[in-house]
């Protein structure tokens, strides 16, 4: 019964931390005018790399590491802790690296979770509409199998996503200077 498993599972904590990173690297500098027409081409990278990047995470072979219902608070909370922390101009960036990066789970698998989770029979498409949620594409391992490969995708992950958020933490981040 692989096909319902499928949407019983998310891997949203690493889809989060992503977003993330990729808010950091898009991060308005202090000059830059966040709110104007200009600043709406960083919007759309943002969401746009949050897809592609859950493409690549989704395709890559895999294993769950957390409890789906953990895994969805602990991203949940990352991401409000992180909201907070960073400068004011970089909120809007977050939200759409951050919807970007979900968008893709949402879209296919959130009638399935919620179904399961709250018993709600939400009407959802037959089909997937992202290729990596596809059998054929997908890197979902549910056997144990590669475990080692996983792991080793996980780990790279949280270190690519941390030094990329410490390299452009003085935009990214509302950081006082010590006088």
């Amino acid at each position: 019964m692989v096909a319902g498993k499928r949407n019983r599972k998310m891997n949203v904590t690493f889809h989060a931390l992503g977003s993330l990173a990729t808010t950091a690297v898009l991060s308005f500098k202090i000059s830059e005018h966040w709110h104007y027409a200009s600043a709406l081409k960083k919007y759309v990278i943002g969401f746009v790399s949050g897809i592609v990047l859950h493409g690549v995470l989704d395709y890559l072979p895999h294993n769950y590491p957390l409890p789906s219902r953990f895994d969805i608070i602990f991203a949940l909370i990352l991401f409000s802790f992180t909201f907070f922390l960073i400068r004011k101009h970089n909120r809007l960036l977050i939200l759409f690296c951050f919807v970007g990066a979900i968008f893709p789970d949402l879209a296919d698998l959130s009638a399935g979770i919620a179904n399961k989770h709250l018993g709600i029979p939400i009407p959802q498409l037959s089909f997937k509409i992202f290729p990596w949620h596809w059998k054929e594409y997908s890197g979902s391992i549910y056997d144990g199998s590669r475990k080692i490969e996983s792991n080793i995708y996980h780990i790279s992950v949280l270190l690519i996503s941390f030094g990329l958020i410490y390299a452009y933490r003085k935009n990214f981040f509302n950081l006082r200077k010590n006088k």
